[in-house]
């Protein structure tokens, strides 16, 4: 998830919104991206896409040619899939298959159709009903685009020759020629040793960022090495002094560090001088904090990257990941931001139960405050969110809703418009998970209770909400 946050919460905001989360780890945090492409504040705005090629014979009015369409890769097939498939499907992606190529394409242009045409891709995201955000029309088929490559799909999939179609730019994934990259000293081989936490390991590595002055982080993107054995990633600040005695000296092998107080935060007031900063879960790329707006890192702060790495089995034992993130600054906004989790811990999910949800809220709020995105997250059983704002007698503002949550699509959405929420406001969240047998992504078998935890199979209900006071 991506997250972040810059400056500290005021001490009445604080008592709202911080003590129910004892345990916040950062299985999470901003951020964002997803399997049709990472969500990022400056995305495309277009809705139409694939498109065709018309060819009318020249003459009269009353002898004219009927209208002669050319149907192509070029036309109808390439931006289709450039638009709604290539962030995830793009060869280096958490999908299947590289979708960069005709060939490929072509070879699956079948499945492909009745995946979208079922609604199962792209994957699920956020409503743009209940609020839009940037590139919700990169999540979402249009009718038209869906026709365009059904088109192409039923003539045979000819690949044709370009004649000039406008190019769908890809989202961006990492940050180009970064002011700074954090990453461990080393690279890391895990050993999933610890038999408390059964093919998930949990490891902190301390860095200098080596700032000459204060910072707020403008954009920022994962540099990813090992992608298929990484849960997640999170980046906290921390001032010097203030790191754990693990790591003290900066040690390149790290630290095991499942949960938060390990990482060096407190977690009963995680926002007060330290705090997460940014993190990456599968999905997530890169992304742009609106203009004017950023996240604070001082001079005197270390960087602590947190990677939950899991037995995916795509990788042979041994395999050693050296991952980290990559930063862009300003030395001074209009607006810094930061970051409030939405969320509660006190859930038990039942043994068997395919639609079981879990309701909470914050508040009355005692300041104004200002939404600019939020990430919702949850681990591999989760199947719907929502998140809205609720003042006395006014009906509810949606800010984030869906029934598709899908854990290798985690997107952070930052709103075309941010949220007013006034003092006195109500922030309500829910979260819902399939739990049954029937589930394909189900751990147990027979299905047995899930309740909050850092593990890839225990669950989580958090709404990383990124906002200004």
């Amino acid at each position: 998830m991506h997250v972040t946050r810059v400056g500290s919460l005021p001490n009445a905001l604080d008592a709202a919104i911080v003590p129910p989360m004892k345990k916040l780890h950062g299985a999470v945090a901003l951020l964002v991206a997803s399997c049709t492409g990472f969500l990022v504040a400056c995305g495309s705005t277009s809705t139409s896409g694939a498109g065709t090629s018309v060819v009318v014979d020249a003459g009269s009015a009353a002898d004219a040619a009927p209208t002669i369409t050319t149907t192509s890769w070029y036309a109808n097939g390439k931006p289709f899939v450039d638009r709604y498939c290539r962030s995830c499907h793009g060869g280096a992606g958490p999908g299947t298959g590289d979708f960069t190529s005709y060939e490929n394409v072509s070879a699956l242009a079948q499945p492909i159709l009745a995946a979208v045409t079922s609604g199962r891709m792209p994957p699920g995201a956020s409503d743009p009903k209940c609020r839009d955000y940037a590139n919700s029309d990169r999540r979402f088929v249009s009718d038209a685009d869906r026709e365009s490559f059904a088109k192409w799909v039923a003539e045979g999939t000819p690949k044709g020759e370009p004649k000039g179609e406008a190019e769908v730019p890809p989202i961006d994934e990492t940050i180009a020629s970064p002011d700074l990259v954090v990453k461990a000293a080393a690279a890391y081989a895990p050993t999933f040793s610890n038999p408390n936490e059964p093919g998930n390991e949990y490891r902190c590595f301390a860095i200098k960022p080596g700032l000459t002055g204060n910072k707020f982080i403008t954009s920022m993107g994962p540099v990813l090495d090992k992608k298929s054995m990484i849960h997640h990633i999170v980046a906290y600040r921390i001032a010097e002094p203030n790191l754990p005695a693990a790591g003290k000296n900066f040690p390149a092998e790290g630290w095991s560090c499942i949960d938060m107080v390990n990482a060096g935060i407190n977690p009963s007031n995680p926002f007060q001088g330290d705090g997460m900063i940014v993190a990456w879960a599968p999905g997530t790329g890169a992304f742009k904090f609106p203009e004017g707006t950023g996240l604070s890192l001082k001079s005197t702060d270390a960087v602590v990257l947190q990677i939950h790495y899991f037995q995916s089995g795509k990788e042979p034992a041994g395999t050693k990941d050296h991952t980290g993130f990559a930063f862009k600054f300003a030395d001074s906004v209009q607006t810094p931001l930061l970051i409030a989790p939405v969320g509660k811990t006190n859930f038990r999910i039942p043994a068997g139960d395919a639609s079981y949800s879990y309701s909470g809220s914050f508040g009355p709020l005692p300041v104004s405050l200002k939404i600019y995105g939020t990430m919702p997250h949850m681990h591999v059983l989760g199947t719907g969110y929502e998140l809205s704002v609720t003042n006395g007698s006014n009906p509810s503002t949606c800010v984030a809703k869906s029934d598709h949550y899908e854990f290798g699509n985690q997107v952070t959405y930052f709103f075309k418009e941010p949220v007013q929420v006034p003092a006195g406001a109500k922030v309500d969240f829910r979260c819902t998970w399939d739990n049954s047998a029937a589930n394909p992504n189900q751990f147990n078998s027979p299905p047995v209770d899930v309740s909050y935890g850092e593990r890839t199979d225990q669950e989580m209900c958090y709404a990383f909400t990124i906002l200004a006071l």
